[in-house]
C-alpha cells in the first residue's frame, strides 16, 4: 500500500512511523554502548595476557616483567571484589600458571605513578592492594597459594593514566 501525501508537503511521501520514529532510534544508538559498558567483566581463565602467559614450576627464581599500566575499565565498577581500585583493560596483564606453588607467592609493582594490583586466583577469589609497597606501589602476599591459574591486572589509581611498570613475582 503507497503511503500518503504528507499534510505539509503534499508531493512528498511520508510513513507514519519514520518521521515520529527517529528519536528513539538515535536513543538506542546512544544508550547501547552504555549498556555494554555497565555489563562488562574481567577476562578470567582464559588464554590471552598483554604480556604474556608464563608457567612456573616451583618459583625456584623471581619473574620480572616489564609492563603498562591503566586501561579503560574502573575496577570498582566490575564484578571484583569491594576493596578493589584502579583502572584496567578487560584481559589481564599477565597470567601465571602455577604447579608446585612455593609457601608464599609475592607479587609487586614498581612504577614512577599510583598503581594497583588486581588477581583473580584458582579459586575465584579476587585480591587487590593499591599502596602496601614502597610509596603508591601495590603488594601482595599470598600464604598458601594454590596450584592453578593466576589472573593479574596492573591498574592505574587515576583514569587514563597509563605507567611503564615492572611486575615482579617471587
Amino acid at each position: 500500500m503507497a503511503p500518503a501525501p504528507s499534510p505539509r508537503n503534499p508531493k512528498r511521501l511520508t510513513f507514519w512511523g519514520v518521521r515520529r520514529a527517529w528519536p528513539f532510534v538515535l536513543l538506542a544508538v546512544i544508550a547501547a554502548p552504555l549498556v555494554a559498558l555497565g555489563q562488562a567483566r574481567l577476562v578470567t581463565g582464559g588464554d590471552r595476557a598483554g604480556f604474556g602467559v608464563h608457567a612456573r614450576t616451583g618459583m625456584s627464581d623471581t619473574l620480572q616483567l616489564l609492563v603498562v599500566s591503566g586501561g579503560s575499565y574502573d575496577v570498582r565498577t566490575l564484578d571484583t571484589a569491594p576493596s578493589c581500585r584502579g583502572n584496567v583493560m578487560l584481559e589481564p596483564d599477565l597470567i601465571l600458571r602455577l604447579t608446585d606453588p612455593p609457601p608464599t607467592l609475592r607479587l609487586g609493582v614498581e612504577a614512577a605513578g599510583d598503581t594497583t594490583l588486581v588477581v583473580h586466583t584458582p579459586d575465584g577469589r579476587w585480591l587487590c592492594d593499591d599502596d602496601s609497597g614502597s610509596s603508591t606501589n601495590p603488594r601482595l602476599v599470598i600464604t598458601g597459594p594454590l596450584e592453578g591459574q593466576y589472573d593479574v591486572w596492573v591498574g592505574s589509581y587515576r583514569p587514563e593514566q597509563n605507567l611503564r611498570a615492572r611486575v615482579t613475582v617471587e
